[in-house]
């Protein structure tokens, strides 16, 4: 099994006979795991990273529920299970996008260039945010570093809600409207800009109710007579504050798209 050589260096190796066999953490001096200990080695990690993204301290210090900081590091890391990246892995699979079958589902042309998604971002990023010549993690960093921070939060919703419409159509063929991606990520964002100005915590059932909006918003246009439009209104105002915020959709009478905004109430 070993040549001559490497044999005779094994056996040479002095071993103790009078101590048992131990885990030891290699990260600490005295072989001691800690938590801390822990976190500063993945930190380190992370600056070694093969990806272009390197707000790090910024993503964490975001104020939203811990599943979308997750999916936004897993966007950040390209570690997102897209057809491109699985196929990455070693798995024979056909990557041509399932939404739209004309590209290979990579992170930016599902999250951004998908023809069946773009539509999504009206209003949030323009033509040349949406065909930047760079790789997803780095428009992602880039979008760290500007100043606008209710941008950011919109287009974290936006991407989150486009995924989990992605996964719906694929593992249940069902397949959101992109006004019911708009609708799911401005009412996440008025959520979550409630929640910085009351300082509350309890942000782990944003999600779960959004969904059910989605399922349930769909029956809307139901009985509306033709050429009306059906608008639809969600505010909220922290207890003892000044400044809410707002979301609007409008619809025509079969359901259909019409437009949305969102925005502070001052």
């Amino acid at each position: 099994m070993f040549i001559q050589r490497d044999a005779d260096l094994i056996l040479s190796i002095p071993v103790s006979l009078e101590n048992a066999d131990m885990w030891c953490w290699r990260g600490d001096i005295r072989g001691v795991y800690s938590v801390r200990g822990g976190y500063r080695l993945l930190n380190e990690n992370n600056h070694n990273l093969n990806t272009p993204f390197t707000a790090w301290k910024e993503l964490w210090r975001l104020k939203i529920p811990p599943k979308f900081a997750n999916f936004i590091w897993r966007c950040a890391r390209c570690i997102l299970p897209t057809l491109v990246s699985l196929s990455s892995r070693g798995m024979n699979i056909d990557t041509l996008c399932p939404i739209c079958h004309a590209c290979p589902e990579s992170l930016n042309h599902l999250l951004l260039e998908c023809s069946q998604v773009t539509g999504a971002w009206g209003g949030i990023l323009d033509s040349t945010d949406l065909h930047a010549d760079l790789s997803f993690e780095a428009w992602l960093s880039e979008l760290f570093k500007q100043s606008d921070h209710n941008k950011l939060l919109r287009c974290i919703a936006t991407c989150w809600c486009i995924w989990k419409r992605r996964n719906e159509w694929v593992w249940s063929r069902k397949m959101w409207p992109v006004e019911e991606i708009i609708r799911m990520a401005t009412s996440c964002f008025i959520e979550w800009q409630t929640q910085l100005t009351t300082g509350s915590h309890g942000l782990g059932h944003i999600h779960n109710t959004q969904t059910r909006n989605v399922h349930e918003s769909s029956h809307v246009a139901e009985n509306i007579p033709p050429s009306t439009l059906v608008v639809e209104v969600d505010a909220a105002l922290p207890q003892g504050g000044t400044d809410g915020f707002y979301g609007i959709v409008c619809r025509n009478s079969n359901g259909g798209f019409v437009a949305a905004r969102s925005g502070p109430i001052r």
